[in-house]
């Protein structure tokens, strides 16, 4: 693999070369008597670019050789994945398959949707706000109600599904007309057992849809989305229903938090009244202690009056026998 290169390149070299050493040595011999050294010269020159060009083709070939090398092992690897993978999918392929067959019974499709539902509500919302498998004054059981502060919402998972499993299967416009026509039967006893404002719910329900494709399917049709408005029945699938359940979840936030700052409003109503009342007292204190510090003024005054008067006569009663005494010599004189 290293030395056809070189066989190619110097046979492609090879003519042009002997013509050159023709012209050289003919050049040569009418100007030198030495011929022969300048056709050796020319030789080994030739010879050293030749080993050159030679190791440089090598080189390039090595390297072309290892990255062919390496996208081989890349490659192969990449196969041995893809391989696994495929298998892997195999495997699963045939377990949804299995599952399919499992799935084949309506009781066991219903089970499962009402999980589904049930997983999904628990999920969003809070439990407070939830009661699953609720049962009505007039016996009737609906799979779940949302409580929300305008009413409760009614939730209904028991979507009949045989009819559009074989339409998909068989494309078959027979199993297309049967299967609106459950639709339709479904949607009017949801409107009829679970739309009950006598019992607190709102004047609407919901329809749950276990797949995507099948909320398009009937999302296609004009004639099931008017039958259901026209019972107020709303068609939701996962997808929409976690939105639905997000939205209630945001107003019974907006509620709660409505709720703590009515609390918060009647809390400051009732510290202004307190402060009124303190302000009030306060101010029957100050009378008080007002009235209280003139009739302490008043008193000072009178106790002051009153040792005035009592020093006066404390000086009467010191002056009195003197006075007396001289009145005594001034008779015996006479």
């Amino acid at each position: 693999m290293q030395i056809e290169p070189f066989i190619l390149l110097l046979l492609i070299l090879l003519p042009p070369l002997m013509y050159g050493f023709l012209w050289v040595w003919q050049s040569k011999k009418s100007e030198s008597d030495q011929p022969w050294q300048v056709v050796a010269q020319w030789l080994q020159e030739l010879r050293g670019s030749l080993d050159h060009n030679s190791d440089i083709m090598q080189n390039h070939l090595y390297q072309s050789s290892q990255m062919l090398s390496n996208r081989l092992d890349h490659s192969y690897e990449l196969l041995h994945s893809l391989n696994q993978d495929m298998a892997k999918v195999k495997e699963m392929g045939e377990q949804m398959r299995d599952l399919g067959h499992l799935f084949r019974s309506p009781k066991l499709r219903g089970g499962v949707g009402e999980q589904l539902l049930k997983d999904l509500l628990y999920d969003v919302l809070p439990v407070s706000q939830i009661k699953w498998q609720y049962r009505f004054k007039n016996g009737t059981i609906v799979d779940a109600l949302v409580l929300t502060a305008k009413g409760a919402i009614a939730v209904d998972a028991k979507f009949p599904m045989e009819n559009f499993i074989k339409w998909q299967k068989h494309n078959d416009e027979r199993y297309k007309k049967q299967f609106f026509q459950d639709v339709k039967k479904h949607v009017e006893n949801i409107a009829q057992k679970y739309i009950l404002p006598a019992e607190g719910t709102v004047d609407f329900a919901l329809l749950y849809l276990p797949t995507e494709m099948l909320f398009m399917e009937i999302q296609n049709s004009e004639s099931l989305l008017q039958f259901a408005r026209s019972r107020k029945i709303l068609y939701v699938s996962p997808h929409t229903l976690y939105y639905l359940l997000r939205i209630i979840l945001m107003g019974l936030e907006s509620a709660q938090i409505h709720e703590k700052a009515q609390d918060l409003i009647r809390g400051i109503f009732s510290l202004r009244q307190q402060a009124t009342q303190v302000q009030s007292t306060l101010q029957t204190t100050f009378h008080h202690l007002n009235h209280a510090q003139n009739a302490l003024s008043r008193g000072l005054n009178d106790l002051q009056q009153f040792i005035t008067r009592m020093n006066d006569l404390d000086q009467l009663i010191n002056v009195k026998p003197d006075q007396d005494q001289s009145k005594g010599s001034s008779t015996e004189t006479s």
